[in-house]
C-alpha cells in the first residue's frame, strides 16, 4: 500500500469525531483497518477488534472498517485506471433507494481524471463505482457531447 493511500485512510480515521476521545488511541483502530486491508480475513475480527480499541458497538466499528476499505479500493481503482491511460470514467450509483443526492446527481455522468474528481467510493458510505471509458467509448461521448 502506497504512502498516498495510507494517508487517506489515517485522515479519514482521524476524521471520525467519535474517535476523538481521550481514552481512544486512534493508531490501533488504524494498524487494524491496514492488516484487514493487508492480510484480508473475516472482517468480524477486525471490527471486534476495534470494539475492543474504542468501547463502541459493533455497527459503528464495522463501519469504520468497511468505509477504510472501501476508501481504499477507489484510491487503488483510480491509480489503476490512471496508469492504465484510462482518461475518464463514467460514475454509476447502486440504482436503489439508499443512493445520497450527491451520488444520484452524479449518475451516468462522464469525469475527466484531469479535473481531478471526486471517485465513486471515496466518499464515506458511497457504494457507486466508475466505469472506466477506453478511447472508443471517450470518442463516442464526445462526439454527443458537441
Amino acid at each position: 500500500m502506497n504512502t498516498k493511500t495510507q494517508q487517506a485512510i489515517s485522515n479519514y480515521i482521524n476524521s471520525k469525531k467519535e474517535l476523538s476521545f481521550d481514552g481512544i488511541d486512534r493508531s490501533k483502530v488504524y494498524n487494524s483497518v491496514i492488516a484487514f486491508i493487508e492480510k484480508g480475513g473475516n472482517p468480524r475480527t477486525y471490527t471486534e477488534e476495534i470494539m475492543q480499541f474504542t468501547g463502541y458497538e459493533y455497527d459503528l466499528c464495522n463501519d469504520i472498517l468497511l468505509n477504510s476499505l472501501k476508501k481504499y479500493q477507489a484510491i487503488t481503482t483510480k491509480e489503476k485506471m490512471i496508469a492504465a491511460g484510462i482518461l475518464a470514467f463514467e460514475w454509476s450509483d447502486s440504482g436503489d433507494k439508499r443512493v445520497c443526492s450527491y451520488c444520484s446527481q452524479r449518475n451516468g455522468k462522464v469525469y475527466f481524471f484531469s479535473d481531478n474528481p471526486v471517485f465513486p467510493g471515496e466518499l464515506e458510505g458511497c457504494r457507486c463505482i466508475a466505469y472506466a471509458l477506453d478511447e472508443f467509448e471517450l470518442a463516442d461521448y464526445l462526439n454527443k457531447s458537441i
